[in-house]
C-alpha cells in the first residue's frame, strides 16, 4: 500500500466537488489551453488546483477551504482557476512541466505560461488568502530574464540576490551559483550564524557548490544550534538528497546519483549507510536490476527484523529523552502544545520507524518482485510489522497482497476485512478486496 494511505486516515474527509456552476471557487471548464488563452485576455494569473484523487490534503481543500466566501470572492475575481487531476489526461504532462512532486500542489502561472509562485500542502483559509496575495506581489516582479540579466551587475547587492533566490525557489530552479554567490558576501562566522543557516536551508536546492558545503558542515554540528533552526535544516538537507537520489535513479544517472550518496555519507549520521542501501535498492528497481535490488532489501531488513519487543522500547526511550533533554538545553518551552505533540509521538518512535521500514520493504516486493521466493521472504517482514502494530492499515493491505500472492487466498480476505474495518472510508481496501475475491489481483 501506498504510504500516502495514513494521509487518508488523518483527514478522512468526503470529497466535495466544486464546479463552475456551484459555491465556492468558480473552476474553468475546458483545457489548458483555454486557461492560458483567459489568463492573457484577461492579464490575469491562473490559479491551477493539481490533485489526485487519493490526496486527504486535496479533498480538505476543496472541503472546507474552497468554498470559503472569503476565498471564493478572492480567486474569482482576481484569477483564471483551472484545477486538474496530475495523474490523468493532461494532468499527467502539467505536472511534469511544473515538477509537481507533492499534493496538494497549488500554482500561479502566467498567461505565457511561467509559473509565478507555487504553494505546497493544506493551508487554512485565512493562509490561503495571504498566499494568494504572495503570488499577486511576484506577477508584478520583474521577469526570471530580468534577473538573469542583472545578474553580473547587481551580485555584490545582497537585496537583488535574496530576491533573484525567492525568484529561482518559486520556479524551482537550481540556485547554487546564486545561493553561493549571496553566501560569499559574509566571513565564514556569520555564515554559519543562526540567521544565515536558516535562510540557507530554506533556501537550499541543488547538490553543488558552496550551499551544499555549508549545510554538511552546519548539520555536522547542528546540536549547537536552537531547534526551530535545526528542524529547518535537517528536513532540507535530507528530502534535497532524498530527491535529487530519486530523480537520478528514475533517470539512471549513477554519476548524479552517486553525489547524492556522498552528501548522505558526509552527513556523519549513523544511520547513513543504511539509508544508502535505501537508495541503492532504489536504483536497482529502476534499472531493472532485481538481484541488487533483493539484495540491499534484505540488508536493510535485517537489523529490523533482529530487533526485539525490548528493543523498539529502548529506541522510543531514546528518541524521547534525547529530544526532551536537547529542548531543555535550548531553553525551550517544555509547556507547549507543540513540544508536548513531539514528545508524545516519540514514545512511540520505536514501533512507528520498524513498522514502516518492515512495511516498505515488503510493499516493494509486492510492486517489483515476480516469484513465490521473493513474496515469501516479503511475507515474514510483513507479519513482523502486524506483530509491532496490529491496527497499522497499510501493513493490513500489504500482508493480503503478499498472502495472495503465495497462493493464501481465505486468509488474505480476512487481513484484507480488517484493514478495512481500521479504515471503512477508504474505496481502494474495499478494491483490493473485491479482486482478491474475484481471483483477479
Amino acid at each position: 500500500m501506498k504510504n500516502l494511505i495514513s494521509l487518508l486516515l488523518v483527514y478522512s474527509l468526503i470529497f466535495t466537488s466544486i464546479n463552475c456552476f456551484g459555491q465556492g471557487i468558480q473552476f474553468l471548464e475546458g483545457s489548458w489551453n483555454d486557461a492560458l488563452s483567459k489568463a492573457q485576455n484577461s492579464n490575469k494569473l491562473i490559479f491551477v488546483d493539481v490533485y489526485t484523487t487519493w490526496c486527504g490534503p486535496c479533498k480538505a481543500m476543496a472541503k472546507d477551504v474552497f468554498p470559503d466566501p472569503q476565498v471564493s470572492e478572492k480567486f474569482n475575481a482576481q484569477f483564471v482557476n483551472f484545477k486538474i487531476d496530475a495523474e490523468k489526461g493532461e494532468g499527467i504532462d502539467l505536472a511534469k512541466k511544473y515538477q509537481v512532486e507533492a499534493y496538494p500542489n497549488f500554482l500561479f502561472i502566467n498567461g505565457t505560461g511561467e509559473l509565478v509562485y507555487r504553494v505546497v500542502g493544506y493551508r487554512p483559509a485565512e493562509n490561503f488568502l495571504q498566499e494568494a496575495d504572495l503570488a499577486l506581489k511576484q506577477m508584478s516582479d520583474q521577469s526570471m530574464s530580468w534577473y538573469e540579466a542583472q545578474f553580473e551587475a547587481k551580485k555584490k547587492n545582497p537585496d537583488f540576490l535574496l530576491a533573484y533566490l525567492e525568484k529561482l525557489k518559486v520556479q524551482n530552479k537550481d540556485n547554487a551559483q546564486v545561493l553561493g554567490q549571496y553566501l560569499s558576501l559574509f566571513s565564514p562566522e556569520e555564515q554559519l550564524s543562526e540567521p544565515m543557516i536558516k535562510r540557507l536551508a530554506e533556501n537550499l536546492n541543488s547538490l553543488s557548490g558552496a550551499p551544499l558545503e555549508l549545510a554538511l558542515k552546519a548539520y555536522r554540528q547542528v546540536s549547537k544550534y536552537s531547534i526551530p533552526v535545526q528542524h529547518t535544516l535537517a528536513p532540507a538537507l535530507f528530502m534535497l538528497i532524498q530527491r535529487e537520489a530519486s530523480q537520478a535513479a528514475k533517470a539512471k544517472d549513477r554519476i548524479h546519483f552517486d553525489k547524492a550518496i556522498a552528501a548522505m555519507r558526509s552527513t556523519g549520521i549513523p544511520e547513513a549507510e543504511e539509508t544508502i542501501w535505501g537508495m541503492e535498492m532504489d536504483f536497482a528497481k529502476q534499472s531493472g536490476n532485481l538481484v541488487a535490488f533483493d539484495q540491499f532489501a534484505t540488508k536493510i531488513a535485517a537489523p529490523a527484523m533482529a530487533r526485539t519487543d525490548a528493543d523498539i522500547r529502548k529506541m522510543s526511550q531514546e528518541a524521547h529523552q534525547n529530544y526532551l533533554k536537547a529542548a531543555i538545553e535550548q531553553k525551550q518551552d517544555t509547556s507547549s502544545v507543540e513540544l508536548k505533540g513531539i514528545l508524545s509521538q516519540l514514545k512511540n518512535q520505536g514501533a512507528f520507524m520498524t513498522t514502516l521500514q518492515l512495511n516498505q520493504l515488503a510493499w516493494a516486493y509486492v510492486e517489483t518482485m515476480k516469484d513465490k521466493t521473493a513474496w515469501k521472504k516479503a511475507l515474514k517482514w510483513s507479519a513482523r510489522s502486524i506483530e509491532i502494530s496490529p491496527n497499522d492499515v497499510a501493513s493490513l493491505d500489504t500482508y493480503a497482497n503478499l498472502l495472495y500472492k503465495t497462493g493464501k487466498k481465505k486468509k488474505a480476505i480476512q487481513y484484507q476485512e480488517k484493514a478495512i474495518k481500521v479504515s471503512p472510508e477508504d474505496e481502494g481496501l474495499k478494491q483490493t478486496l473485491e479482486k482478491i475475491k474475484q481471483g483477479t489481483l
